[in-house]
């Protein structure tokens, strides 16, 4: 965290394909969708969870974090997060350059829920990618990493369908606000289960097999 490094991954084809990203040991295993063209921006918000700690019992330690990917030279990138992270405090708007490949990874500097970094806002002068990460999230006696490689504003959208998955207990899903007065409704429901400012993260337990999430 808090440093500039020449990992950035370039792929490129003839024709057009699909690509994922895999994370593959024995435990904490995920796949990363990549989304290509859609994945490029200058302004992003971050997504996240804010309800399961980080387990504390690794050496390093997993953390919450966001990797920020240059797509050009002399990038300049304007991060402001939400909670303390390593380098900077709670809502300290802060300048990075990178030059093409260049990654800069921005990591909360709690493991703790509620300072997790959900809300961020990422902008930059020149297209950049961004693969978030909340590695070894605990709930109860399990825990697993989660992540992908998300889409800037201008990509995010007002309908979404949510399908369930295979935990019997607390499934959530974490609702992200990009612009300010976004009312959210579950199903058809005609009143906002919630009204959110720029930033704001909102979570729900999931029962059903399948959820239609609506902004206004």
């Amino acid at each position: 965290p808090n440093a500039v490094l020449n990992t950035g991954i370039l792929i490129e084809s003839s024709t057009p394909v699909s690509c994922y990203y895999e994370v593959s040991p024995p435990n904490n295993s995920d796949i990363f969708a990549l989304k290509g063209k859609n994945a490029l921006g200058n302004e992003f918000i971050i997504p996240g969870q804010n309800h399961w700690n980080n387990v504390n019992r690794y050496t390093p330690p997993p953390f919450s974090s966001f990797d920020i990917v240059a797509t050009e030279d002399n990038t300049v990138v304007e991060i402001t997060p939400t909670n303390a992270v390593v380098g900077f405090g709670a809502n300290e708007t802060f300048l990075v350059r990178l030059n093409r490949g260049q990654v800069y990874s921005v990591r909360a500097a709690s493991q703790a829920a509620f300072q997790k970094l959900g809300g961020s806002e990422v902008v930059s002068n020149k297209p950049v990618a961004i693969t978030i990460k909340d590695d070894s999230i605990i709930h109860e006696t399990c825990y697993d990493l989660v992540g992908d490689q998300i889409v800037p504003v201008k990509v995010t959208g007002k309908e979404y369908v949510v399908s369930k998955g295979f935990l019997n207990s607390n499934e959530r899903i974490f609702i992200t606000a990009t612009e300010n007065n976004t009312q959210i409704f579950i199903g058809g429901q005609t009143t906002p289960i919630a009204t959110l400012q720029k930033g704001q993260v909102f979570d729900r337990v999931v029962t059903e097999a399948t959820l239609f999430v609506r902004a206004t």
